[in-house]
């Protein structure tokens, strides 16, 4: 399956002055077309202050090169401002606060030789139209870093990578938050990603994202090897590492991509009206646990796709007319489960977190290849249509959470069971009138319980 969210092109350019060096450099600048330029190492610690209250700044520069457990701290306030960082060593710290029209706000922390750690960096922007990127471990290797993108206003775009684009991009133990309100705005988060076709690695790494708006794009990648050439993601190596969306308002696309075992990923879409939202988790390698996606609203789209055995996923619905896909392909040992109730934890709309709405007319195709996995699943409402679709031996509809296989209550419900393989079991409870259930099952030794009431 394509990575949707994969075609776009970045390109980071880095300014370097020429300065005497200092231990400790302060510029404070207002008034216009201003440039300021710093060059330290050893140490050093460095403020640049651009624009002030009633005296705004435009067309601004700031350009700091630190070498060496250094601090750099921008603040511009105005139009057009550009803000550059770039820290080699360890233990460095940079923050860049922005509020304008127009600005650019960039750290690269581990450039030179691609190794970054025990750094931290934070970008906040304030406006229309910013850029935020932190890059640690550019073309190598980021450990033990942090990294922060906030973005206030509408079509804002961040970028943090953590040990990515080099031909074997490690990322460990870091890192990366990036908060968006407002609308049309985007981010790329990859921990461990290469995009040179080599070996992407990330270990117990940490991304979190927040949107709130409309018409939002979010993308996070972890132990991945990108191929400049090809749409796709290939497993890489991801182990221990977490990844946590959560995004309110309509027209939102949301998508986890991660390599590896142990794994786990969360995203959260929540809407109150009619527009459409689309999330997708994508998982290789075993043992990921947590695969959740919560969605509250109506007309949603919703994809996972794991590879490998062992793995865990729990759906949960609040909302109508909307459409999952699970493929748990190529493993065994798999469980999923499935709440169209509207009672999940995660369920509601985002003026009522709590109160869950409709669940009528949505479309839940989940397909399972391996043995001895299982599914089990809870539906309440009308003119919904789950088709389950088992391939293998000592598989079964009806364990897990709630144990009843699948428990339909409501009117107009469709439920399609096909097992072909050995000592399959399948079990679907049926309450309420008009619904149909239909199990097939191919080879030998299989076992099926329909209730009806």
């Amino acid at each position: 399956m394509n990575r949707f969210l994969l075609a776009f092109a970045l390109t980071f350019g880095l300014a370097v002055g020429a300065q005497a060096q200092s231990n400790s450099s302060t510029s404070e600048q207002t008034g216009t077309s201003n440039t300021a330029t710093v060059t330290q190492s050893g140490g050093a610690v460095s403020t640049v202050d651009q624009g002030a209250a009633g005296a705004p700044a435009t067309g601004n520069t700031a350009t700091v090169s630190q070498v060496g457990a250094s601090t750099s701290d921008v603040d511009q306030t105005g139009n057009n401002n550009v803000a550059l960082v770039d820290q080699i060593g360890t233990a460095n710290a940079a923050t860049v606060t922005q509020s304008g029209d127009g600005n650019d706000g960039r750290v690269v922390q581990g450039y030179s030789g691609g190794t970054a750690s025990n750094n931290d960096a934070t970008v906040d922007q304030t406006g229309t139209g910013h850029t935020g990127s932190i890059l640690q471990g550019l073309s190598g290797t980021a450990s033990d870093n942090g990294a922060t993108i906030t973005q206030t206003g509408a079509s804002q775009s961040a970028r943090i990578t953590q040990g990515s684009f080099g031909a074997d991009a490690t990322a460990t133990g870091s890192t990366a938050s990036v908060t968006q309100g407002g609308a049309s705005n985007r981010f790329f988060l990859d921990q461990g990603a290469s995009f040179t076709g080599g070996v992407g690695t990330s270990t117990g790494n940490a991304a979190t994202a927040t949107q709130t708006g409309t018409g939002n794009l979010g993308s996070i990648g972890q132990g991945l090897d990108i191929k400049a050439n090809e749409l796709g993601p290939v497993y890489a190596s991801a182990s221990n590492s977490t990844a946590t969306m959560e995004q309110t308002g309509d027209g939102n696309l949301a998508e986890i991509v991660q390599g590896g075992d142990n794994n786990i990923a969360t995203i959260q879409q929540r809407g109150d009206s009619d527009y459409s939202r689309r999330f997708r988790i994508e998982q290789g390698g075993n043992n990921n646990r947590g695969a959740l996606m919560a969605v509250s609203g109506d007309d949603n789209n919703a994809t996972l796709t794991q590879a490998g055995n062992g793995h865990v996923t729990r759906v949960e619905f609040a909302g109508s007319t909307n459409e999952v896909d699970v493929d748990q392909v190529g493993g065994d040992g798999n469980f999923v489960y499935f709440n169209l109730r509207g009672t999940g934890p995660n369920t509601g709309t985002s003026t009522n977190p709590g109160q869950a709405g409709n669940v009528d007319g949505n479309t839940v195709d989940i397909d399972q290849d391996g043995s001895q996995n299982t599914l089990s699943g809870s539906i309440q409402g009308d003119d919904n249509d789950v088709t389950v679709s088992q391939t293998g031996s000592m598989n079964g509809v009806g364990s897990g959470y709630n144990g009843a296989g699948v428990d339909v209550s409501g009117s107009l419900n469709t439920v399609d069971v096909l097992q072909n393989g050995m000592r399959n079991a399948a079990t679907v409870l049926i309450g309420s009138d008009s619904n149909m259930a239909d199990v097939m099952q191919m080879g030998n030794d299989n076992t099926a319980t329909v209730t009806q009431n």
